[in-house]
């Protein structure tokens, strides 16, 4: 519809912003403080990492401190959560980037992480997963649990799933933590896994 949404942090403040651009002419036609987040990472990355998904009447947002956000055509907030609050910290080493996949109505993010944080204060241990959330109203659908032998560092992904046919039937595809696995896009079922290196 002629627009182009991106994320951004905002310069000299720890806000994180989705906003929405003209194609045209580049003009910001509105920008919206999803959430703040002061945390400092290696390389110079930013909690504004992950692509947002656009839809006919709007854009989803992913932030990596968490933040989940809908907005519609003019900017406003239809529905907002944090997948942090609900299922523990996004302990990755560089900040969490991993675009959502937008497939019938549905987002499938994939939280490929550390088992313990070396950034937090929690002690938990953390299963990695994918989710999947209703767009319309950020509901969840699943969450399917994630295993994985990798150690260390190796449990760290930063990739976005893909959408495969696979003999005509459609498959979620999920690569890292030393695996690939291919899951059934409505239960979240791990359907088949090759596993590539747990040195």
């Amino acid at each position: 519809g002629g627009r182009v949404y991106l994320v951004s942090t905002e310069n000299g403040s720890d806000r994180l912003l989705a906003m929405c651009l003209d194609a045209a002419t580049g003009q910001v036609l509105w920008q919206y403080t999803a959430a703040s987040a002061d945390k400092k990472l290696p390389s110079g990355n930013t909690m504004a990492s992950c692509s947002p998904c656009a839809q006919a009447d709007g854009a989803l947002f992913l932030f990596g401190e968490g933040t989940l956000v809908k907005l519609d055509m003019s900017g406003q907030e239809i529905w907002k959560r944090n997948l942090a609050a609900d299922y523990g910290p996004l302990t990755l080493d560089f900040g969490f980037s991993s675009s959502p996949l937008l497939l019938d109505e549905r987002l499938y993010i994939p939280v490929l992480r550390r088992v313990k944080s070396s950034r937090s204060d929690s002690a938990a241990e953390l299963d990695s997963y994918l989710l999947c959330v209703n767009a319309a109203d950020g509901k969840t659908l699943f969450r399917q649990t994630r295993p994985t032998d990798a150690r260390e560092e190796s449990t760290n992904a930063y990739t976005t799933p893909l959408p495969v046919s696979i003999a005509g039937k459609m498959h979620v595809v999920v690569y890292g933590a030393d695996c690939v696995t291919g899951h059934d896009p409505q239960t979240g079922k791990e359907l088949w896994r090759y596993t590539y290196s747990t040195d």
